[in-house]
């Protein structure tokens, strides 16, 4: 279990479109193997200490003919923001996603000082 020591917690959340392919023939929509998809986030304020971030799937349009793989994650998570990242592989057609997400941790306390 991860303690935060501040008595200010901050929870952020929002919704991210991580592509929409089926427009133009993209390569989650039209390819094959691995692909990946990578958007940055960032937060409405700035986080005293790195936060948990938490992803979950808002939006998934697939082709109904092909397998459904799909692995989303919080990568490069920091301060000020993070990736948001979702692929695929295989045969695996997604015309279209997207993310929601939340982040809670630690915030700055006006009191807070150093020596």
């Amino acid at each position: 279990m991860r303690r935060i020591g501040s008595q200010l917690l901050g929870i952020d959340r929002g919704e991210v479109t991580m592509f929409e392919d089926y427009r133009d023939g993209g390569p989650m929509w039209a390819g094959q193997g691995a692909r990946a998809v990578r958007q940055r986030v960032s937060f409405s304020a700035r986080f005293h200490e790195q936060p948990v971030v938490s992803l979950g799937i808002a939006m998934l349009d697939t082709h109904c003919a092909a397998n459904l793989r799909v692995d989303v994650r919080a990568e490069n998570v920091g301060l000020a923001g993070f990736d948001a990242v979702l692929s695929t592989w295989g045969d695996s057609r997604i015309a279209q996603a997207r993310l929601h997400w939340t982040a809670l941790g630690a915030l700055k306390h006006e009191e807070d000082w150093q020596l």
